[in-house]
């Protein structure tokens, strides 16, 4: 593992780079339910914006989800800021966005280097880099990745050789190993949320808060549920911020956003206890209160715990049950039984805290 360090690039060319969240008919979707969907900013996207801005580089990020852009408009903005890179993140329901966005990139521009990045990227390469209009697909963690892209952009024999990237080069591709993960968290910028539109998001209905703002304070899963594709992308690792940074980055938030709740979105937020425990006694401590939630497993719980929590302002958590069929939850490699489940909810209610669970339907 190794760190990020962003004075690295900070001699090297200053590019232009554009991230898009490409646009998507909300209702194509949510049908009748289109005006309840959630939208909230993509924090893979805003890690990799805040690495790129300390890096030196000009970054603009646009969200057409948030914004209601249409691929005729985003033409006209790709055109209008003339990006040296733009990039996308990918994920299942959207990698055939990505890849119109970038035809139209090419389009305005054959010069422009096309990145594509996220979940989907990382499980199936070969699926994106088999479109003849992406130059760059960017395998696992692309902080430093994407900064060795940008640093070495004009210089083909090193693009070449950067790990985590599969890249398309004089009619070849080149297909290189994965970059060994980040070591400190606390090494990355905080994420780039003043590039994107705040005020356009809307979380799920049953958030709490005025204005809330999300967050993440771990990396990865140490669990393996055959459905989840976290294990693939942080290598079964499980990392975490410091509760000094966790602190820092929500008091900004509070000041710059002024957000009241923090929707925490890490895939297993109390796979460590201990740092839980601190994080909980220094947001008390500090005295800035403001609700909270978060997603976990419900064997990573206890009563004292959950308590502590409370007291710190966590008002919901989400349980990733998956099903209530004990075949099922063996099939799918949860390592849980149905009356863990009903415990850990169960538990969470008595420390006065709320539950949403999530379910998986369609299984065999």
């Amino acid at each position: 593992m190794t760190d990020f360090n962003s004075k690295k690039y900070l001699s090297g060319k200053r590019r232009k780079v554009l991230f898009v969240v490409p646009p998507q008919q909300i209702g194509k979707h949510y049908g009748r339910l289109a005006s309840f969907a959630a939208r909230m900013p993509w924090m893979g996207m805003a890690y990799l914006a805040g690495a790129a801005k300390a890096a030196g580089h000009q970054v603009k990020v646009v969200d057409c989800e948030a914004e209601n852009i249409g691929f005729s408009k985003l033409k006209e903005i790709i055109a209008e800021v003339m990006p040296d890179v733009i990039g996308c993140s990918s994920v299942l329901t959207n990698v055939d966005r990505c890849v119109r966005t970038m035809q139209i990139a090419k389009k305005v521009s054959p010069a422009i280097v096309t990145v594509i990045g996220g979940p989907q990227a990382t499980i199936f390469p070969e699926q994106i880099i088999s479109e003849r209009v992406i130059d760059i697909v960017v395998i696992g963690e692309g902080e430093i990745t994407m900064c060795e892209v940008l640093y070495h952009l004009d210089n083909v024999s090193e693009l070449e050789i950067i790990q985590g990237v599969w890249i398309r080069s004089n009619n070849r591709i080149i297909k290189n190993q994965k970059r060994e993960l980040i070591k400190n968290l606390d090494s990355l910028p905080s994420p780039a949320l003043d590039l994107f539109p705040l005020n356009n998001y809307k979380p799920a209905a049953y958030n709490w808060g005025r204005k809330i703002v999300p967050m993440l304070s771990s990396r990865g899963c140490a669990f393996k549920c055959t459905f989840c594709e976290v294990n693939a992308i942080f290598q079964g690792s499980f990392r975490y911020h410091s509760a000094d940074r966790i602190i820092s980055e929500i008091n900004s938030i509070i000041d710059l956003y002024n957000a009241d709740s923090i929707q925490f979105w890490d895939d297993i937020f109390t796979g460590n206890k201990r740092r839980v425990y601190e994080l909980c006694d220094k947001i008390i401590k500090y005295g800035r209160r403001f609700k909270w939630s978060c997603c976990t497993r419900t064997d990573r719980i206890d009563i004292d715990l959950l308590v502590k929590m409370k007291d710190s302002g966590c008002y919901l958590i989400l349980f990733g049950c998956e099903s209530g069929n004990q075949k099922l939850l063996d099939l799918l490699n949860k390592n849980l039984t149905v009356e863990k489940n009903l415990k850990g909810i169960e538990m969470a209610k008595k420390a006065g805290i709320k539950t949403l669970s999530t379910f998986m339907l369609g299984l065999p």
